[in-house]
């Protein structure tokens, strides 16, 4: 009797001792979209702002030259359908509805 006690003592303790090691983890993509701003003329480079959906101006502090695209910093926005504005000194230099998805990258070229 006093062998099934210690055996039982010892298999409850062996299941006291047992834990879940899964872990669980969900990765995916941001749900974000991005708007590039580069320019092949040189009177486009500075003083550039961005409207979205007729938001607030957005300012690129710089635009970089399509050959540099890579250092240009895009504007994040949300996916979906956006109306994009861009202005220099107030007045609209480029106008356009657009679609973006997820993760879609929308080039500007002034």
């Amino acid at each position: 009797m006093k062998k099934y006690i210690i055996l039982l003592v010892l298999a409850a303790a062996t299941m006291v001792g047992c834990r879940n090691t899964y872990q669980t983890l969900s990765a995916g993509k941001e749900n974000e979209s991005f708007i590039l701003i580069t320019t092949d003329k040189d009177e486009y480079r500075e003083n550039i702002a961005v409207v979205v959906d007729n938001g607030t101006p957005i300012l690129v502090e710089k635009v970089f030259k399509t050959k540099k695209q890579l250092q240009a910093k895009p504007i994040t926005i949300t996916p979906g359908k956006h109306t994009i504005k861009v202005l220099k000194n107030g007045q609209t230099i480029y106008e356009q509805a657009v679609f973006l998805g997820l993760q879609e990258t929308k080039k500007i070229v002034l």
